[in-house]
């Protein structure tokens, strides 16, 4: 093959200073077709993995940068906000909701486990919690509420059933007293003696929460719709959890 013809390939290094990615890419790469000559590009591995890499990932139009596929990548905007897409969502959560103890019916303290805290449940017993969701979240996705309990003792013949009532509102002069959503969990078998239990309690779907949503909720602990009921205050409650994707970090003026 003869000497690879370079057409007037362009001066790159005055670009502005908020596309130094895209800047120094093209001088890398226009450097280094300089150096070819009387080759195949494509015998050359560094170049072509640095084009590979760059084309694969990277697509820029407008200032704006996406890194991964056309399905799953992060965002860079042009004010440097970041929002990530398909896979690229982390999954996070609120972890241990603080258990106050507090609650129509109120379930006991109990440091018998320390240095963890739980609470004891009894049927008819609940706690309620009051938390505004994180800015940061996928709204587009669900969430979900779960819980995390244990019992000291060994009886996992026996059946517990916990109830979740929950009620998203606006802090933007959302009304306080709507109805809530009510979720049983159904008949659950108890853990192995000591073992921690995670629950979902709550699937709450894409779409229904929004920016600067306060949810209020109610965990609570019902009868068994059949089966049999574990010993008398057995039954401990260690955290709530508010588990949802992330897609974004930083806010667009």
């Amino acid at each position: 093959m003869g000497d690879i013809k370079l057409p007037g390939l362009p001066d790159v290094s005055g670009l502005a200073l908020q596309d130094k990615q895209l800047r120094d890419f093209l001088i890398a790469v226009k450097t280094t077709l300089e150096k070819l000559t009387g080759a195949d590009p494509k015998s050359n591995p560094a170049l072509m993995n640095l084009l590979n890499a760059y084309s694969s990932n990277v697509v820029v139009s407008n200032k704006i940068h996406k890194f991964g596929d056309a399905t799953n990548y992060t965002q860079i905007g042009p004010k440097g906000v970041i929002s990530m897409h398909g896979d690229a969502r982390p999954e996070t959560f609120l972890e241990g909701i603080a258990i106050t103890g507090r609650g129509a019916s109120a379930p006991t303290e109990r440091l018998d486990e320390a240095p963890f805290l739980s609470f004891t449940f009894v049927i008819g017993n609940d706690t309620h919690q009051t938390f505004e969701v994180p800015y940061q979240m996928d709204y587009s996705a669900n969430a979900y509420i779960k819980i995390h309990w244990y019992t000291h003792l060994s009886q996992t013949d026996d059946e517990v059933q916990w109830q979740v009532s929950y009620s998203p509102v606006s802090e933007y002069g959302g009304a306080i007293n709507a109805a809530p959503t009510t979720v049983p969990s159904g008949d659950i078998a108890c853990p192995a003696q000591w073992e921690i239990q995670e629950t979902l309690l709550a699937t709450i779907p894409g779409g229904t929460l929004e920016d600067h949503d306060i949810i209020g909720l109610e965990v609570s602990r019902i009868d068994i719709d059949d089966g049999t009921d574990p010993t008398l205050n057995s039954i401990h409650l260690l955290s709530i959890e508010f588990e949802y994707y992330v897609n974004k970090l930083g806010e667009a003026a």
